[in-house]
């Protein structure tokens, strides 16, 4: 029944957009289980307000995890919308992302992880994106409470721009650092990401998350997002290099 829930909630949020969401969020409960069942989240938050224009804003991602021995399994999907009601309706966010990775663990310090990934962002005139990759992930610090890695990926991406139909692809460096902390009933996980492209080192993309979760109730929290996000050359002339992300929402666990 969980599986179920978690496909179909997947499937109503594709149809509405997506956002980047925080790996790490998920990675713990996930690495320390090992009753080899499915365990996931549904996160979601909703807006509706303004002055001289309504302005609707929803967002939503559900993710999955199942452990099996030293093999760990992930399946993301997430989408974001926002838009201005009315005759004047405009469409400010509009994207979705569905994610798969798998991690094999070698030892407490050292685990291989391999992804795959489709992304959709229309105002930022991203008809399609497909990223696969893959290489170590070290953990340099893990103490009570709080945990550091380092991975150093290689990712090859092919882009679709629905700016102007044009079809790009690129090998790029995908390093990230993420930091998972807890105090109490706190949990605050953080990545940073690093993509430049080979060949063409002043091609960059970076992005930074951080997500704040507190509980309300066992398996329900409340969840604070923010993300900034780079690109040195973004697709389309009217697309800005700087976009800023966030959202206050729910966070359920299953």
């Amino acid at each position: 029944m969980k599986r179920i829930a978690a496909i179909l909630f997947a499937g109503l949020l594709l149809d509405a957009g997506a956002q980047i969401v925080n790996i790490e969020a998920m990675r713990a409960s996930a690495e320390q289980d090992t009753t080899e069942q499915v365990h996931g989240r549904v996160d979601g938050g909703f807006f509706l307000g303004g002055t001289q224009a309504l302005l609707l804003k929803l967002n939503g991602s559900v993710n999955a995890t199942r452990r099996v021995g030293d093999h760990v399994f992930y399946g993301i999907a997430s989408a974001n919308w926002a838009t201005r009601l009315g005759d004047n309706r405009f469409d400010f966010e509009r994207n979705g992302m569905m994610h798969l990775r798998y991690n094999r663990i070698y030892s407490e310090k050292l685990t291989a992880e391999y992804f795959m990934e489709w992304q959709s962002n229309l105002p930022m005139r991203v008809a399609r994106r497909f990223n696969i990759g893959g290489g170590p992930r070290y953990t340099a610090i893990s103490a009570p409470g709080i945990k550091l890695f380092i991975n150093p990926l290689l990712m090859y991406e092919l882009d679709v721009e629905s700016f102007n139909g044009k079809t790009e692809n690129a090998l790029r460096l995908n390093t990230y650092v993420s930091l998972d902390r807890s105090w109490d009933l706190w949990r605050w996980t953080t990545v940073a990401y690093y993509q430049p492209r080979f060949g063409r080192f002043e091609d960059i993309r970076a992005m930074f998350n951080t997500r704040l979760s507190a509980p309300i109730k066992p398996n329900l929290s409340l969840v604070i997002v923010g993300q900034l996000n780079y690109d040195a050359y973004p697709s389309g002339t009217d697309v800005p290099q700087f976009t800023l992300y966030s959202t206050t929402g729910l966070s359920w666990k299953f």
